[in-house]
């Protein structure tokens, strides 16, 4: 069932997201020196029953924009809120995305970066 939120999740922001490049998880990606890009990381969190016969799972999308060092945080800032309202507006069966908040990272290794954490439930029937 995990892989299936997952894949929704890439769906979103594959069909949603042409703005910079993307770095997924585990895939090999070499950022291109002084072009900002992002990268989404999906953690799970909780599980626990949700009713007879149901699942309900907690989680979060955490996508990192990295801009260079210096560009200041404007065009950063576009970029976060476009993914907001991405997944403040997007339905998925079984899934439910919570209001996003923003974490400041940062300087590293010359990209400024600053993170989207965008909460979400997923609820599902178990197999037998």
């Amino acid at each position: 069932m995990i892989e299936e939120a997952e894949k929704a999740i890439e769906i979103i922001i594959q069909s949603s997201w042409n703005d910079t490049p993307v770095d997924w998880d585990n895939v090999t990606f070499v950022p291109t020196k002084g072009n900002s890009y992002i990268r989404v990381q999906i953690e799970w969190i909780d599980a626990f029953g949700a009713g007879p016969g149901r699942t309900r799972e907690t989680g979060y999308v955490m996508v990192s924009f990295f801009v260079p060092v210096s560009d200041g945080t404007r065009f950063q800032a576009k970029l976060i809120g476009k993914m907001s309202k991405i997944f403040s507006q997007v339905r998925v069966s079984g899934m439910q995305f919570k209001p996003s908040r923003v974490q400041r990272v940062g300087e590293n290794r010359g990209w400024f970066q600053r993170n989207l954490l965008i909460p979400f439930e997923y609820t599902y029937c178990k197999e037998n």
